[in-house]
């Protein structure tokens, strides 16, 4: 685990390749009779979107979207395969600011919305799974945001208590202690 940590890229890598097989034995089990090939091939792409999630988070997210908007309009079954669009959102929200994620997720959503009803028409569900793939990643982003900036301000006390900074520190030893004898 600690050479996951070290080397983020091979770990990016591992977790597409897991995140594509799994991605394939989902969508196996949930269609009894087999993918085509664009069934099989969406599948795969959208896991391996993943392998560039740190680097390119926008990418991830478009070509996870692109690859259910073709999932969808091939005529595959749905299932937990469309969390890939919420974890992809999220991944852009956490890496990017609101100025960059916020716009990509709304077109997201939009594709992925007209593709759903041009595909099966209007469905009411449609507008709690937009307002979802909206708030969700704002959330978990605000989150990681605060989680962060909370270890940098630790960060900040710890280095400025050992470079002597009796303010960073507490209270230090009383001025008639600390000159000494």
């Amino acid at each position: 685990m600690a050479w996951l940590h070290r080397h983020p890229a091979w770990a990016d890598a591992l977790a597409g390749v897991l995140l594509a097989a799994a991605l394939v034995a989902v969508g196996l089990g949930l269609r009894r009779d087999g993918f085509d090939a664009i069934g099989l091939r969406v599948l795969r792409g959208r896991g391996l979107a993943f392998v560039v999630r740190r680097r390119l988070p926008v990418v991830t997210l478009a070509v996870v979207v692109v690859a259910i908007v073709a999932y969808g309009a091939s005529g595959q079954p749905g299932g937990p395969i469309y969390a890939t669009t919420f974890l992809a959102a999220v991944n852009l929200a956490v890496l990017r600011p609101m100025r960059t994620w916020l716009p990509w997720t709304v077109a997201a959503t939009a594709a992925l919305v007209a593709a759903s009803w041009a595909a099966d028409g209007f469905s009411a569900h449609l507008i709690p799974v937009a307002l979802l793939l909206l708030v969700f990643p704002k959330l978990a982003g605000d989150g990681v945001r605060a989680r962060r900036l909370r270890m940098e301000t630790l960060e900040a006390r710890v280095s400025a208590g050992r470079a002597g900074d009796p303010a960073a520190r507490g209270r230090g030893a009383p001025a008639h202690r600390a000159r000494g004898p």
